[in-house]
């Protein structure tokens, strides 16, 4: 709505938002794949059962399970459902009510706290009420926006073209006509004119607020007469608390100021949140590697600027109710206390799919693999484990993070020598030293020495290289040999997949893709936005520029099922295996499932649930909105959805495709292996 950004650190794949500490006592908290909640000793206060859970406001969660359909109903600390399930949206309460729809995509009313409508839902939009009133639109996007009080009167009229929630008695409010932001106060009478580019909300007498026509901003704070009181020239700020508010000075960097706009801790940090009972969420970048910055580090301070805890958190929430939420190392979670001590003890580690009978887990900090019964069959020893075993040999590293292989009896066949390796394939592995990449024969020789500046495994007896800088290289294609049997001329190169590869010409904003075949012919010319590999004689391809509809063709190029599909996250997931392939959403039918070689729905999910990964032994993963279970060809449910989400970037969070009858789940607060029946055959536990 604004240009106010306000600390807000997410971590879906591990917590989903609703996650989140309670400001009544009790915080959702997942086992084996369910929500519950626990008091701020750690004591569990409602047993895990549901599928979803919202953090308790005025006495009541929010939850929800399969069993109602995943509509939304309410518990009280107790546990008992004193508002049955029989919401599509649900958020917390707020001065009594909250805001829900009773249907997908109806509109927005109001229930109390008995579960009675309160406010009959006939908003498009609707916010929750602050300071007594709750800004409504009859539009579902764009309209006129005015406020309604608790009996639903409207007691200000939609006018505005957008506003924020009431706080200290005022609300930011945009005038129609200019365009530009004040406050108006409960009679909907402006009473600071409407004169900013942008605004944020009062608090502590205090309002950020800026008045430049362009971009970038530069930040102050206005009081409740819309005189500055602190002149404009923050990069960024947020709100006041307890006498100080984060800003971010002209290099970007956060620190915090007083009333006086002084800074009294030094701009240091990445991000920066609010104190919140005398303590405030900061975050610092890590190194650099590879030339992308790896996630941030979190840590607390206190309003000295003194560290309460180093920041060496992988994730943090702020306090409430004197705990908050953390993730240390290998994604454990569990909170600690405003002393920094841990109060309740971080509980899952690490791992990956199976692969030649054997996969990696994580204990503690050390790697090791186990079996298909979950027996330890070489001990926890290594810095890193980068993948499962393939043709006989597992990556590992070292504790100075050398990387070299080993065997399945725990063997070190390649000593950890090398900067980057990658699974072999073909007989050749992938090989990184000085900067440079090349190819390693199972005796940790090179077969081809390093020379070039990135490259792809091989494929089908031929592997993508690249060569050049980053702004001027190109990539080709050479055999085992070493020798270049396509020339470097693409700007993308995928591998080889049933004698085609995908090729990209043109740079990041124009790029177009089609796909040659091993002579470099053009078979598919260059035109679509994104493709995906040739899977069972067909390719996913889009030809939009965000790539958010995909269609497929077959090795002609011809578009065999239309571009009407709507993929999750990218066209990697819509391959078709064993005959089926999942779709987020075919715009034809508005459904999600599975659809078979001729585009037709063959499995069609329910709503809410969505294909979570390809169909591997039979079985395919699918997702709620937040859990994952996994379902047969007929679309029959195998394994109810109980496990943690998929995280297709970091797959150590999530649900993975079957692999020699095993998957790997997430059940916080650890992870296990399942068998397609669903039995655990092995649990981490700490």
């Amino acid at each position: 709505m604004r240009s106010i950004v306000a600390f807000l650190v997410c971590l879906a794949t591990l917590i989903p938002m609703q996650g989140t500490c309670a400001q009544d006592g009790l915080s959702p908290i997942m086992k084996d794949g369910k929500w519950g909640y626990i008091d701020s000793s750690g004591k569990v206060g409602i047993s895990p059962k549901y599928a979803m859970a919202v953090a308790f406001s005025e006495g009541l969660g929010a939850v929800s399970d399969a069993t109602s359909e995943f509509k939304w109903g309410f518990v009280d600390a107790t546990g008992k459902m004193v508002i049955k399930p029989q919401f599509e949206s649900a958020e917390a309460f707020s001065d009594g009510l909250t805001r829900v729809q009773l249907e997908e995509g109806g509109k927005w009313g109001y229930v109390d706290k008995s579960g009675k409508i309160a406010i009959k839902p006939e908003y498009g939009q609707a916010e929750g009420f602050s300071d007594g009133l709750a800004s409504v639109s009859y539009e579902d996007l764009g309209g006129d926006h005015g406020f309604i009080d608790k009996t639903g009167k409207m007691v200000i009229k939609p006018q505005f073209s957008l506003v924020d929630s009431f706080s200290e008695g005022l609300a930011a409010a945009m005038d129609k006509e200019s365009k530009k932001w004040g406050f108006i106060d409960k009679t909907g009478a402006f009473v600071i004119q409407p004169t900013f580019s942008t605004l944020g909300d009062f608090s502590e007498g205090l309002a950020p607020a800026a008045t430049e026509e362009d971009h970038p901003f530069k930040y102050g704070y206005v009081d409740k007469k819309g005189k500055y009181v602190i002149q404009p020239q923050f990069s960024n700020v947020g709100s006041f608390s307890g006498g100080l508010a984060p800003a971010a000075g002209p290099e970007t960097a956060w620190g915090y100021i007083d009333r006086t706009g002084k800074f009294v801790i030094h701009p240091i940090y990445e991000q920066a949140g609010k104190f919140v009972d005398g303590i405030a969420l900061v975050a610092i970048p890590r190194a650099v590697e590879e030339g992308s910055e790896i996630p941030t580090f979190y840590g607390y301070i206190d309003k000295t600027g003194r560290n309460v805890t180093e920041p060496r958190l992988e994730y943090a929430e702020d306090f409430l109710n004197g705990l908050a939420m953390v993730v240390l190392s290998h994604a454990r979670f569990g909170y600690i206390d405003t002393s920094g001590k841990l109060a309740i003890k971080p509980q899952f580690d690490d791992g990956y799919g199976f692969s030649d009978g054997l996969a990696p887990v994580a204990i503690g900090d050390a790697w090791g693999f186990i079996d298909k019964t979950g027996k330890q069959v070489i001990e926890p020893q290594y810095a890193h484990v980068f993948d499962s075993f393939h043709d006989g040999l597992a990556m590992v590293a070292n504790i100075e993070y050398m990387a070299g292989y080993i065997d399945k009896a725990g063997e070190t066949v390649i000593k950890p020598q090398f900067n980057h390796v990658d699974s072999f394939s073909e007989g050749l592995a992938i090989a990184k030293k000085d900067d440079k990449y090349g190819f390693i024969d199972m005796t940790g020789k090179f077969a081809i020495e390093p020379r070039f500046d990135s490259s792809s495994p091989f494929s089908e007896e031929l592997a993508a290289v690249y060569v050049g800088g980053l702004d001027d290289g190109k990539w080709g294609f050479i055999d085992k040999t070493g020798k270049m049997a396509i020339e470097p001329q693409f700007t993308y190169a995928g591998n080889f997949v049933e004698g085609l590869a995908s090729v990209g010409t043109g740079g990041q904003e124009n790029r177009r893709c089609g796909f040659i075949d091993k002579t470099g012919k053009m078979i598919v010319e260059p035109q679509y936005r994104y493709v995906a590999d040739f899977t069972e004689g067909l390719a996913a391809v889009s030809a939009g520029r965000e790539g958010l509809l995909y269609g497929y063709i077959d090795k002609t190029g011809k578009m065999v099922i239309p571009a009407e599909l709507e993929a999750a996250e990218s066209l990697n997931e819509a391959r078709f295996s064993e005959g089926l392939a999942g779709v987020r959403l075919d715009k034809r039918s508005g459904k999600s499932g599975f659809i078979d070689k001729t585009g037709k729905l063959a499995i069609e999910l329910p709503h809410g649930v969505f294909p979570a990964g390809a169909f591997h032994d039979g079985l395919a993963p699918v997702e709620t909105p937040f859990a994952v279970g996994y379902i047969d060809r007929t679309g029959r449910y195998v394994v109810e959805p109980q496990y943690g989400m998929i995280d297709w970037d970091y797959a150590m969070y999530g649900a993975l495709d079957f692999q020699e009858g095993l998957a790997r789940v997430l059940c916080l607060p650890h992870i296990a292996y399942i068998d397609k029946t669903g039995r655990r055959v092995w649990d981490y536990q700490p």
